[in-house]
């Protein structure tokens, strides 16, 4: 018989049945943060969410129900805002003073400034389908979009 105070016999089983699973658990967790990290360090990152301006300028022969036919299409968008075409003028005149352009500002008419309105939406990708037809729309003299510019990006204006 064996004493309580006497070494356990030389070649008893070791309980591989605890080691085996947790190997591969470390195995599994190391792969994971190996695999994610080498994807970030790839550039592998959530999309960056960016501004989106849809600009559409009008004729000048634009009617009251066509106006607000385009600014209801507009608010599907996001927020749309006026600019009437003195208040065009007065803006173009206020970059045109701060870059000191006034020879411009000279040779342009204020009724040459076209009333408009512009939606701004954001998000990390803008699709085009959404201005489907817009160009269309009685009153419409031109109409495109802008992404704006961010810390990594430069700004440009999208081929919709």
């Amino acid at each position: 018989m064996t004493d309580a105070s006497e070494p356990a016999a030389p070649g008893r089983p070791v309980r591989l049945w605890l080691v085996t699973p947790a190997v591969s658990a470390v195995a599994m967790l190391l792969g994971v943060a190996i695999g994610g990290g080498g994807l970030y360090l790839a550039g592998w990152r959530q999309p960056e969410v960016r501004t989106f301006t849809v600009s559409v300028q009008l004729k000048r022969e634009v009617t009251a129900d066509q106006k607000a036919a385009i600014q209801a299409r507009l608010e599907r968008l996001g927020d749309v805002t006026f600019e009437s075409s003195e208040e065009a003028y007065a803006h173009f005149k206020q970059l045109t003073e701060n870059a000191r352009m006034s020879d411009m500002l000279e040779s342009v008419d204020p009724d040459a400034m076209p009333a408009s309105f512009s939606a701004r939406s954001t998000g990390t990708s803008f699709h085009c389908s959404a201005t489907d037809g817009l160009r269309d729309m009685p009153g419409v003299e031109s109409a495109a979009v802008y992404m704006a510019a961010t810390r990594k990006h430069a700004g440009q204006k999208l081929a919709c």
